[in-house]
């Protein structure tokens, strides 16, 4: 009896605890993908302005916009819907690109905005979060004396647990978004906003040349799928290729 009551109060703590974490990841999942990202506000006359004639023109709130700072050339939105919605831009994206193409870029994620904000933004904190998991295993694994940074051992420690948690970070990505669909379409919006669709071509091609060792949980904010191909990034090829995205655009009606 004294073990059945055990059992009781410790799956009643249990779910009360997941429950707990399910409520601040709904209410607070764009706080923490900024502060995840060390996103500060972005004091920037140009981009503030391309993003709220683009958000007019829509029918939208402008979004607040931010800056991080990061090698990885990137633009992605985070939000609980279109009244409270944020566009992150990266250094590496603001040096890469022209005036005009930040348009294109900026309507791409414009329609993030008015689609799945909330769902997208769910999606990157728990995938995210489920994929740090192989991280963490090899940063352990150093500490916990398995070899330097460039041995084998801890690289093989990081394979075997992404193979455990891989398949699980992108059933949740799948699930709850429609990836492929969601960028493809916003490519088509960002070309009818813009009334062009050149710039924007050339903007996926700057950012589909480079890759990154990015959270696989977190490819779904990219403008460019930014993983190398690998065993397991397959799982997270959340976008069309960029030839696909170019010649969809160059037969895209405007």
């Amino acid at each position: 009896m004294a073990k059945l009551l055990i059992l009781i109060i410790l799956s009643g703590i249990f779910t009360a605890v997941t429950l707990l974490v399910l409520i601040v990841c709904i209410r607070y999942c764009d706080k923490i993908l900024l502060r995840w990202y060390k996103a500060e506000p972005l004091d920037d006359v140009f981009i503030s302005e391309i993003v709220q004639n683009l958000a007019l023109d829509a029918g939208l709130r402008p979004p607040k916009i931010y800056l991080a700072r990061s090698d990885m050339a990137n633009a992605f939105t985070v939000g609980k819907g279109e009244k409270q919605a944020s566009i992150v831009f990266t250094t590496a994206m603001l040096e890469l690109l022209e005036p005009k193409e930040l348009y294109g870029v900026v309507a791409h994620e414009i329609y993030h905005v008015k689609t799945e904000l909330r769902k997208r933004s769910l999606a990157a904190l728990f995938s995210g979060a489920i994929s740090s998991v192989a991280t963490l295993a090899f940063w352990s694994s150093l500490l916990l004396g398995f070899g330097a940074e460039d041995d084998p051992a801890p690289k093989l420690i990081k394979q075997f647990a992404m193979s455990v948690v891989a398949p699980h970070a992108s059933m949740i990505i799948n699930l709850i978004v429609n990836t492929r669909r969601s960028e493809s379409e916003a490519d088509s919006f960002s070309a009818r906003l813009c009334g062009e669709n050149k710039n924007l071509k050339r903007a996926i091609e700057k950012l589909g040349g480079e890759t990154y060792a990015a959270n696989p949980g977190h490819t779904h904010l990219y403008f460019v799928n930014p993983l190398p191909k690998e065993t397991f990034n397959s799982l997270f090829e959340t976008h069309p290729t960029v030839e696909t995205r170019k010649n969809k655009l160059s037969g895209a009606e405007l």
